[in-house]
């Protein structure tokens, strides 16, 4: 079911939770169209996601020319040589874990519900592995920002989503690990919780959640 885009969206977490009134504030304001740099972005993932689907979960010929086509005739010509280059490295990066841990379940462009009200997105891929871990991949394309995934409130979201939704059985779960994948900046980052150390912070995060959503949201 298409829950369409989150009141309270990971991505922009960072800014409600600070300031609650900014969903209000915004609430009518007229969408801008996404800008340049969101939209290279943006046909990134849809790389990363058909050539994963194909080489590592096993996805037909045809279903992987049809996403090919579809990326190439979507991308401008002047990006497509760099992001044909990093996805290379996008699958690389993810059999280097699905090495370690054979029976590992990879799952990708995962729709995860936080538990958090009104918050709810897509984790680019999750890694279930058999000893405990689940890692929660996010794919940042853009060269502006060195991100990092430490108290990264968008992450750790989409980690604590990932138990909630993905995880078929949450109980064989000691450990979230979250993670930044910027190629362009050569930047891997990680943040390693506790199992009840996220959800403890996403608890913690609800009354804001909650104040957020209502009419007399502070500043």
């Amino acid at each position: 079911m298409d829950l369409g885009h989150a009141i309270l969206g990971p991505s922009s977490s960072g800014t409600w939770i600070q300031c609650p009134a900014s969903i209000r504030m915004c609430r009518d304001l007229e969408t801008e169209s996404d800008s340049e740099y969101a939209l290279e972005g943006t046909r990134f993932h849809i790389l990363c996601e058909v050539t994963a689907r194909h080489h590592l979960l096993g996805g037909s010929e045809a279903e992987y020319a049809d996403g090919l086509l579809e990326w190439a005739n979507g991308t401008a010509d002047e990006w497509q040589e760099d992001q044909l280059l990093y996805v290379k490295d996008w699958i690389l990066f993810l059999e280097s874990f699905l090495e370690e841990d054979p029976d590992a379940m990879l799952m990708l462009e995962v729709r995860v519900d936080t538990g958090v009200p009104g918050c709810w997105g897509t984790a680019d891929a999750v890694i279930i592995h058999t000893y405990g871990l689940v890692r929660v991949i996010d794919i940042k394309y853009g060269t502006g920002i060195h991100i990092s995934a430490p108290g990264n409130s968008q992450l750790r979201l989409y980690g604590v989503g990932a138990l909630n939704t993905a995880v078929p059985d949450p109980s064989s779960i000691q450990e979230v690990s979250n993670i930044v994948w910027q190629p362009r900046r050569s930047n891997i980052s990680e943040e390693t919780l506790s199992k009840k150390e996220l959800i403890d912070w996403r608890d913690d995060l609800i009354p804001v959640a909650k104040l957020a959503l209502g009419e007399d949201a502070p500043f």
